[in-house]
């Protein structure tokens, strides 16, 4: 604005140097949009937790950052199980790991094995020990790895499917018992995920009436197969991660790939693992015939670009793609799921 003559013009007022430090310094909120019955409850319960009864409590932005990330993977996890199980009925006896598939009994043993130690580490009043293991489970295999690749059985295979209800069996034994060790620490969050399970609270009306046991011992042999699928795995997606860095995948599905176990004791488990490795690793179809296995490598692994079409329904590479002349874009998995007389409304391509 022009000043009238003979007026000055006023300056507007600018903190002083120490108003704008402690301006720039004043915390903000870590979790928006949370209730606070439960919420900070739960991570004042899982910070203390992981801090250890032996150690002083350290507290700062990045620590209360990273116990929120470990409580919301938790959560999410739960929430993943729980949707997934609802139209599944809990066996009596117990899940039977003999009647599972491969892949999910070496996961169960997994599952099994972090339980025992969260048990353990319980038993000792070690609880960030047992949140450490239960964490590392829901972080590094359910939602890293196993979740992962089972959602496409669990979303495209027929309900009854055998190995959709297979997946589901540890899906259940997994959220059973993760509800009952994250209640020492978690209560208001495990007492949640009870009262939202019908098959629990069948069982008891509270979690913390629950009976507490041991469980099953994991099978030793299953849990060595996980952790040597897991350096397949890694291994794989190195290869797979070169090609896609030089354009030629644009996905992991669309990876064909060739291995090359390193002895004997590889050799055997790409022999009883080799129908479920293309689920596994997510990619479109494994065979022999890889590069030699490099120095401190136990697997050689070649990637390449898939010739097979790609299935509309479930998205993944097959060779069965196009065998159908009713439904030539569907693979033959999604084939099988379709109910008796399934036909591709009017109008859509492929009718």
């Amino acid at each position: 604005m022009l000043r009238q003559r003979g007026q000055t013009a006023k300056r507007p007022r600018r903190r002083s140097l120490r108003m704008r430090r402690l301006h720039s310094r004043r915390p903000r909120p870590i979790a928006k949009n949370c209730r606070p019955a439960w919420f900070l409850a739960g991570l004042d319960r899982i910070g203390l937790s992981v801090a250890g009864r032996l150690l002083d409590v350290r507290v700062s932005p990045e620590i209360l950052k990273r116990v929120v990330d470990a409580y919301r993977k938790v959560r999410n996890t739960v929430r993943f199980l729980i949707a997934n199980l609802t139209d599944y009925v809990p066996p009596a006896g117990g899940v039977d790991a003999a009647t599972l598939e491969p892949l999910d009994r070496a996961m169960l043993a997994r599952v099994r094995a972090a339980f025992a130690k969260a048990r353990e580490e319980y038993r000792a009043a070690r609880f960030h020990g047992a949140m450490a293991a239960l964490v590392d489970l829901c972080t590094t295999d359910l939602s890293a790895v196993y979740l992962d690749f089972r959602k496409d059985p669990l979303y495209t295979l027929r309900l009854d499917d055998p190995e959709r209800r297979s997946t589901q069996a540890v899906l259940w034994e997994t959220l059973h018992g993760l509800t009952q060790l994250l209640a020492p620490v978690l209560s208001f969050t495990a007492e949640e995920i009870w009262q939202h399970v019908p098959a629990c609270r069948a069982e008891a009306e509270s979690v913390f009436a629950s009976v507490w046991s041991d469980g099953p011992a994991p099978d030793a042999a299953a849990l060595a197969d996980w952790e040597r699928l897991a350096v397949l795995r890694e291994t794989a997606y190195r290869a797979i991660e070169v090609e896609r860095a030089a354009k030629r995948l644009a996905q992991t599905q669309e990876a064909a790939i060739q291995v090359a176990p390193l002895g004997a004791a590889e050799a055997d488990l790409l022999a009883r693992y080799r129908d479920a490795l293309p689920a596994y690793l997510q990619v479109s179809v494994i065979s022999d015939g890889g590069p030699k296995p490099g120095e401190g490598e136990a697997w050689g692994i070649a990637a390449g670009r898939t010739p097979h079409a790609k299935c509309e329904r479930c998205w993944n590479y097959r060779a069965s793609v196009g065998q159908s002349s009713a439904h030539p874009t569907l693979c033959d998995r999604c084939l099988a799921a379709l109910p008796a007389g399934f036909a591709r409304p009017t109008g859509q391509a492929g009718g």
